[in-house]
């Protein structure tokens, strides 16, 4: 009576029992474990190189990528979605975010400090200070 045998289904290679693993139901020897796959930061989950999502620093597959992150619109940035800027619709990191901000000039956030605009040649520089009083008027 024949051994059952198991095949790797990466390379076609004869697997030795106890020297194989499984990755997204296929079983899988070591040296193709080693050389074709790798773990999801986010949740250690083993997956293809082919599979992978992320950047050159966090790599994800693609149910975390698809849940847990997302893209800056306008660099392409990998961001974890809390660290992520909403903004029409849209998301931003933090550089781009301010960028749009100060074209539209939105409310921006408690730290923000604009660049100063001074106009003119001399040294002296001029402004207005607004005082409004809340009036109520007599019936």
């Amino acid at each position: 009576m024949e051994e059952n045998k198991l095949i790797c289904e990466n390379c076609g290679c004869v697997i030795d029992t106890d020297d194989y693993s499984e990755v997204n139901g296929q079983v899988i020897c070591y040296d193709c474990i080693e050389s074709e796959t790798t773990l999801c930061d986010c949740c250690g989950t083993r997956i293809f190189n082919d599979d992978v999502y992320g950047d050159d620093y966090t790599t994800l597959c693609p149910y975390c990528y698809n849940n847990h992150y997302t893209r800056c619109c306008c660099c392409d940035a990998l961001l974890y979605e809390d660290d992520a800027y909403h903004l029409d619709d849209e998301d931003y990191c933090r550089e781009c975010y301010n960028d749009e901000c100060d074209k539209f000039e939105y409310i921006h956030e408690y730290g923000y400090k604009p660049e100063p605009k001074f106009y003119g040649c001399s040294e002296r520089y001029f402004g207005i200070e607004l005082k409004i009083d809340n009036l109520k008027k007599s019936l």
